[in-house]
């Protein structure tokens, strides 16, 4: 077993464990090469959050020289432009490994916690992507909600697009949620928990004597 920095000759593994992961979730979908090298350095599309980042980590996991296990890690900013919740804060973006690898998927998620931790970020996050889509409380049940959905559906159509996947605010009632999205024919595929933060460690004292 090895943990080590990503290196480009990775890069036809990783992305072929991504897709595995992905096409379990969604069959059919998957990123290419060029796409998953691409977010390694830099996600512009995530251009309110992407700029805070100032600086970030690919690691992989090996087991006989073949790739195993992949996680990629950022870590954020100070400066005025950055949200409260992410000043000084450290991020676990993804972690995936082979079902058959469970023990380097465990040691690269130590690898990345101790990578936070010498980065010294003040507050450790895992799966932190957002929604960028909600209709706030004081406008929901007037069809709001429904009209952006169809909005988006037929523009998406319209470029081209085949397969769509929504998220759920956290703060809608699970019954709710599924009414909502049964009314345009989709149905639930995964569940994702967000906001997860890692316990900081206690450094206790020695006894007295």
């Amino acid at each position: 077993m090895e943990i080590r920095a990503f290196h480009r000759t990775d890069r036809d593994q990783l992305t072929e464990m991504v897709n595995a992961h992905i096409a379990a979730v969604v069959p059919g979908w998957a990123v290419s090469v060029a796409a998953l090298l691409a977010q390694l350095e830099r996600e512009p599309a995530q251009h309110v959050v992407d700029p805070w980042v100032v600086e970030r980590a690919a690691l992989v996991g090996l087991r006989r020289a073949r790739v195993v296990a992949g996680a990629y890690l950022k870590r954020y900013g100070s400066d005025a432009r950055v949200m409260p919740d992410y000043i000084d804060a450290g991020e676990i973006s993804w972690l995936v490994c082979l079902p058959q690898a469970a023990d380097v998927g465990r040691a690269l998620a130590a690898a990345c916690v101790r990578r936070l931790e010498t980065w010294g970020v003040s507050r450790p996050y895992a799966e932190g992507d957002l929604p960028t889509l909600e209709v706030q409380p004081e406008y929901r049940r007037r069809g709001v909600g429904s009209w952006l959905v169809r909005t988006a559906v037929a523009w998406l159509r319209l470029g081209g697009s085949t397969r769509m996947l929504a998220e759920a605010a956290a703060d809608m009632p699970e019954p709710e949620m599924e009414r909502f999205y049964a009314r345009f024919g989709w149905h639930e595929i995964c569940r994702t928990r967000r906001g997860w933060r890692r316990r900081q460690s206690r450094t206790l004292s020695p006894a007295s004597p």
